[in-house]
């Protein structure tokens, strides 16, 4: 698979409401960011997957701002999946083994994936 096929794999998902990520047909290994080798094996037996969307807060941190309103939220999310991803926190705040839920969000024309607390009703 090429890059380009990935990643336009990546934004389709996106655009449905799905979080992809990839699954070595070499190893099993999976994987977010996308790559057209495999960072375990090297191998380029890839196939596209979708995630349930839901994680854990794996490490976060707030960069502290002079509006705390738009303070954002870093984190590293642990998906049941066997992958890891740097992501926002869209909350007020987040701590380490809280439960969250993949959201969409437009940016600058594209969907991109996003995170907030499991459950939460707001946008």
């Amino acid at each position: 698979m090429k890059l380009k096929e990935i990643s336009d794999g990546y934004f389709a998902g996106f655009g449905r409401g799905e979080l992809p990520y990839l699954r070595c047909g070499g190893c099993g290994h999976a994987f977010y960011y996308p790559r057209n080798l495999c960072p375990k094996c090297s191998s380029g037996e890839l196939a596209l997957a979708a995630s349930s969307g839901k994680g854990k807060v794996f490490s976060c941190t707030r960069i502290k701002t002079r509006d705390p309103a738009r303070s954002p939220i870093y984190a590293i999310v642990e998906l049941p999946e066997g992958f890891r991803m740097y992501t926002n926190v869209l909350a007020d705040s987040a701590e380490i083994g809280d439960d969250v839920e993949v959201v969409f969000r437009e940016v600058e024309g594209r969907i991109f994936p996003f995170f907030r607390p499991a459950g939460d009703a707001a946008p």
